[in-house]
């Protein structure tokens, strides 16, 4: 298997794994809720930045599996 075969994969599990997630959550969930329910926390020089989450997120956007309200400057996410 080629390397990005691998990695297309991998984040094709990734992204089921958040939907299945956001699923379970009709109230919606922050990126932090999902970066942390799914061990998927990830730092920059020590400064909390979760883009491993919020990348997978952004793509079930733009895919329509995931949808997105704004409230106080905050994300809440949910299964479309």
């Amino acid at each position: 298997m080629t390397a990005h075969k691998q990695a297309q994969e991998a984040l094709g599990q990734l992204k089921e794994a958040v939907v299945a997630y956001l699923a379970e959550y009709p109230e919606g969930c922050s990126n932090v809720n999902v970066a942390d329910a799914l061990g998927l926390r990830s730092d920059f020089e020590g400064r909390n930045q979760d883009y491993l989450s919020w990348s997978i997120l952004g793509f079930l956007v733009n895919e329509n599996r995931v949808r997105y309200e704004k409230a106080n400057n905050r994300r809440r996410y949910f299964a479309s």
